[in-house]
């Protein structure tokens, strides 16, 4: 990231422009995506960085409001990291109740930083799961300064201890290889999967010139994906898509199979299922 890219990206941040329009307008600028050496979420540390540490006032009324809340439920938990110099960096907490939720309902969870709607643009880091009414519920939640291995590798380790040890049998994260690397270290028995709708995004930000210029590829992308009940469909279908579109030679597509993704991707159409099947045992 050079420094006339830093300068961009804090004018535009300053104008609360958003880290997908701000890598958008930069991709213009380089003349495309694939000439962008650093992704989107390089963007937003750059920004956390410059506006993430949470001192003074902010830090004094947000320990005041843990204090009472451990008051009313001696079961809140919260936990603060702060670097050498005292600044905080990542915050966590979750409440009894949540915590007891997570005894009976924590064996599958998500983990997702897309917001950043705070005034700190810290990314903001929920544990996600769902109840026997298939409900969405809450098992925690994180500000972070940025999203690296090491602060993820805190974050989970400090929530695994407020959930009191207990480990999970699956968590569903996005495609970041920060996460991935700390759920390996910390998770090491979990099953780990990428989230099907960031794929499919995904997917559509590197091979949006093949959705328009190929009738059909976009869809038979999603059925391959999302339909594939086994290990077997997937590299059938996944072998003729490319086969009928020549895309033998497509950087994007071996990169989504070569890696662990394509793991990920033959499963994702199961993996809804597998969800509700065990969290109703």
């Amino acid at each position: 990231m050079t420094t006339d890219d830093k300068d961009v990206i804090r004018n535009l941040s300053a104008q609360n422009v958003g880290t997908s329009q701000i890598m958008e307008y930069l991709a213009i600028q380089h003349g495309g995506k694939q000439n962008v050496r650093f992704k989107r979420k390089d963007i937003s540390n750059l920004i956390a960085t410059d506006n993430g540490r949470l001192k003074g006032v902010d830090v004094h009324t947000t320990l005041m409001y843990f204090h009472k809340k451990q008051e009313a439920d001696p079961e809140f938990f919260y936990s603060i990291d702060a670097d050498e110099n005292g600044i905080v960096k990542n915050i966590f907490w979750v409440d009894g109740r949540a915590r007891r939720a997570y005894q009976e309902f924590g064996d599958v969870v998500t983990f997702d930083t897309t917001y950043q709607t705070n005034k700190y643009s810290l990314p903001f880091a929920p544990f996600i799961g769902v109840n026997h009414h298939r409900q969405s519920i809450l098992f925690g939640m994180a500000l972070l300064k940025c999203e690296t291995a090491e602060n993820f590798g805190w974050l989970f380790e400090t929530w695994l201890v407020a959930m009191y040890g207990k480990h999970l049998h699956a968590i569903i994260t996005d495609q970041d290889p920060a996460m991935k690397k700390s759920i390996e270290m910390i998770f090491p028995k979990t099953v780990h999967r990428c989230c099907q709708w960031h794929v499919m995004r995904k997917a559509n930000d590197h091979l949006g010139q093949l959705y328009h210029q190929m009738s059909g590829f976009g869809e038979e992308l999603g059925i391959v994906i999302i339909r594939s009940l086994t290990v077997a469909d997937f590299e059938k279908g996944w072998m003729a898509m490319i086969d009928r579109y020549d895309l033998h030679d497509n950087n994007y597509m071996k990169v989504l199979y070569n890696k662990e993704t394509s793991n990920d991707l033959h499963k994702l159409s199961i993996l809804d299922g597998t969800f509700y099947k065990i969290v109703s045992h």
